[in-house]
């Protein structure tokens, strides 16, 4: 994940070059009838969580500094919360990694990586053989010295296990399947493996993975959605009982999907020649076209009850500018810097689409952006029932804010919760 393709690099100027003002309502005192918990990182660097219904605020963490910096607050399914950090002595560096059984209180230190830098970390969807206390969590990890990535699978709740080491490769993304015990992974842009952790051994899949970061194993049942390699271009396929059914082939450019939560559906959409294409939405079984934007999506994050898709593109009125057919130049930074980006989200039954005002993300919110497809698979953007999603922004004044925006409402704008990098919703 650390590898950037020419259009992510564009990315990365065109949102950091933005300037527009985002509408925000300030909201700090407020209790929102909304359920969940939000984990975020506070401008001080350190950890919170906010339960919204119970207006209720728990701070995590109060060591933080310049040099001393926790990161990336991930939910597991039962509540549990993991965040992590870095050398805070300024030498060589190393990961340490807090879990927090409730998310409510202080995380203990459970693993110190040395040599290492955190990158991404995704809980497994199930208990532990071993018991109901016992989870894994999957760590991916810069290797300083061997200019390298790594997937390690720390054991929460059982103390003589020590960490598991998936593999090596650069760059590295994974998925885990449904009963928790496996993962599928794509690693140097060259193979496609099952990881089991019984028995910690990996079986490399017979096909050449083509142009895509994250695979996606479903997460209902066995199906592996994957990219696969068919005369330069890639076929979106499906990976069941040792047969490839593709549902869409010879897609050109560098292809980006995710299972929507039921398993019925399949988002995707391509970036070539630096512009993207339309969010499209098809059927898992069939492969026939369900519903599709009529504009470009950077990123894309499906609603819990697989009803909704939240996305991000230019912010631009109708009918005056389109990134997907317009180059990378600098009369497109010009353009978004006038008119920032936008969320967008997209009712699959009617095929409807709600645009919602302008917003400049804040630095971790751009990671979270640019590397979307594998962080839709371990932290969730939208609320336990469907209704809001969280992200950081910068307003205009420079303040980084963590905000909500309910997306029940098509003039809805967003509320400021916290002043903070980026936010993210635990799963009940």
């Amino acid at each position: 994940m650390v590898i950037l393709s020419a259009f992510r690099r564009i990315l990365i100027v065109i949102m950091m070059c933005c300037g527009i003002i985002a509408s925000v309502s300030e909201g700090q005192d407020t209790v929102y009838d909304v359920p969940g918990t939000i984990a975020y990182i506070g401008t001080d660097y350190n950890i919170a969580t906010f339960d919204l219904r119970a207006g209720q605020v728990s701070v995590l963490t109060d060591d933080a500094s310049r040099t001393r910096r926790y990161q990336w607050p991930t939910w597991a399914n039962d509540g549990r919360l993991a965040y992590f950090c870095c050398d805070p002595s300024g030498g060589q560096p190393f990961t340490q990694i807090f879990i927090s059984d409730d998310g409510l209180s202080s995380g203990d230190l459970r693993h110190v990586a040395p040599n290492t830098v955190f990158n991404h970390a995704s809980w497994s969807p199930r208990h532990c053989d071993a018991s109901d206390d016992c989870r894994d969590l999957a760590v991916l990890l810069s290797i300083i010295d061997r200019n390298t990535l790594s997937v390690d699978i720390i054991r929460d709740g059982d103390d003589d296990a020590g960490p598991v080491r998936v593999g090596l490769g650069a760059p590295f993304y994974y998925s885990w399947s449904p009963d928790g015990g496996r993962l599928l992974t794509q690693r140097d842009v060259r193979r496609l493996d099952v990881f089991d952790l019984a028995s910690g051994s990996s079986e490399q899949l017979p096909y050449a993975p083509g142009f895509f970061p994250a695979p996606h194993w479903s997460p209902v049942d066995d199906r592996l959605l994957v990219g696969v390699l068919n005369d330069g271009a890639t076929d979106l396929a499906i990976i069941a009982n040792e047969q490839v059914r593709v549902l869409r082939s010879t897609l050109r450019g560098e292809l980006s999907f995710n299972w929507s939560p039921s398993g019925d559906y399949v988002a995707y959409r391509t970036v070539d020649n630096d512009s993207a294409s339309d969010l499209i939405v098809i059927d898992a079984v069939t492969g026939e076209l369900v519903t599709q934007t009529d504009d470009s999506a950077f990123a894309f994050f499906w609603s819990p009850d697989s009803r909704l898709l939240a996305y991000v593109t230019i912010a631009t009125p109708p009918g005056t500018f389109n990134i997907a057919h317009t180059p990378a130049s600098s009369d497109l930074i010009q353009r978004v810097q006038e008119d920032g980006l936008r969320w967008s989200v997209l009712d699959v039954a009617t095929g409807q689409t709600r645009n919602y005002g302008s917003f400049i993300p804040t630095a971790d919110m751009i990671y979270l952006l640019l590397y979307f497809n594998q962080f839709a698979q371990s932290h969730s953007i939208w609320s336990p029932d469907s209704s809001h999603i969280v992200f950081g922004e910068v307003l205009a004044e420079g303040r980084r804010t963590v905000s909500i925006l309910d997306t029940t409402r098509r003039d809805a704008v967003p509320f400021a919760i916290a002043d903070g990098l980026v936010g993210v919703w635990s799963y009940r």
